[in-house]
């Protein structure tokens, strides 16, 4: 199917079972002080504060294709 709206990339790990901010971040930055990745993450954890579960997540996907 075919996705019509982009997904923030917290939402895509939540879909594959990782909930957790630190263990999403823990398979995205590999540098903890690396504030530029830090910061360039915040607007899709932000995005994604709603979405705290798997199923969540596969229904937020579900809702935007087609």
């Amino acid at each position: 199917p075919y996705i019509r709206s982009d997904i923030p990339i917290f939402v895509v790990f939540r879909a594959l079972g990782l909930v957790s901010d630190r263990d999403i971040l823990q398979h995205i930055v590999y540098d903890f002080n690396d504030t530029a990745m830090l910061d360039a993450l915040r607007p899709s954890i932000e995005e994604a504060i709603p979405i705290q579960s798997q199923e969540v997540a596969l229904d937020f996907i579900g809702k935007r294709g087609s």
